[in-house]
């Protein structure tokens, strides 16, 4: 019985068009002869991770899809949470902002600075 005779696997680059946006993506298909089909057949193809815009003639380097365990690992919040209400954030931007200071300046004698403020 005669020994089966491999074929050597070829690399091929290839340009695939996206239909809806023009844009040509670079693949790298990876292709052996089987002598039972007659043909070659396909082993892998992947995304090399260049393009060509259409419209143009050289390649670029485009970012690559980021996967999910890749994805960046969130610190943990120490933030603390107090209830707070409306009146006091305006409280607090008027004493940030030197506008209680101006009511009591405006008027001195105290009760009507204190009823505006309160």
């Amino acid at each position: 019985m005669a020994a089966r005779k491999e074929f050597p696997v070829k690399v091929r680059r290839v340009a695939v068009t996206n239909k809806k946006t023009g844009v040509k993506y670079i693949e790298e298909r990876r292709y052996q002869y089987d002598p039972a089909k007659g043909y070659n057949v396909l082993l892998s193809s992947r995304r090399t991770g260049e393009k060509i815009l259409e419209g143009e003639t050289v390649t670029t380097r485009c970012r690559p899809k980021k996967k999910p365990a890749e994805a960046a690992q969130t610190a943990e919040l120490s933030a603390k949470r107090t209830r707070v209400g409306a009146l006091d954030l305006i409280r607090h931007a008027g004493a940030v902002a030197g506008l209680e200071s101006s009511v009591r300046r405006a008027y001195p004698n105290g009760g009507t600075s204190e009823k505006l403020l309160s």
